[in-house]
């Protein structure tokens, strides 16, 4: 399990020399984030924000081939693991938010209810995440009075 663990790290520290259509590497990253091992699970998700941050100029084209392997939901469980996955599942949370918010595997695992239920505590401790969540609040605000409006105004 060493093995992976530090295989998992030295790919998100290789990150931006990935191109965007290059996603035989982000599969099977996706794939660790259900890994049994939690800390596996959670350095995962640690590579993967660096493929997804705002420093990434690939970060939107990355967020959104990680919703297309169906990322969120084994990112959803991290929140429910130890300090470590939660941090790292929420900050990969957060950026996935930004770049794709408007995705409808993100409404569909309820990130929105998820975010707004987070430990305030928790966020104050982690300076990334004072400016991270909110934006990502923001983002999904944002979508969800678009998303209804265009019903009601549809008449659904």
């Amino acid at each position: 399990m060493a093995f992976l663990y530090k295989t998992v790290r030295s790919v998100g520290s290789l990150s931006r020399t990935f191109p965007a259509r290059e996603t035989r590497v982000i599969g099977p990253l996706v794939e660790q984030l259900s890994n049994r091992n939690l800390d596996v699970a959670a350095e995962a998700a640690a590579s993967l924000g660096k493929f997804t941050c705002p420093q990434n100029f690939l970060g939107m084209k990355h967020s959104k081939t990680i919703i297309e392997f169906r990322g969120v939901p084994p990112v959803m469980r991290l929140l429910r693991g130890n300090e470590q996955s939660k941090l790292n599942g929420l900050v990969l949370l957060c950026y996935l938010v930004s770049h794709a918010g408007n995705s409808e595997a993100l409404e569909q695992a309820r990130v929105f209810t998820a975010l707004e239920g987070v430990d305030r505590p928790s966020i104050a401790a982690h300076p990334e995440l004072k400016e991270l969540m909110p934006e990502a609040m923001y983002h999904l605000n944002v979508y969800h009075s678009g998303v209804l409006t265009e019903r009601q105004y549809n008449g659904h």
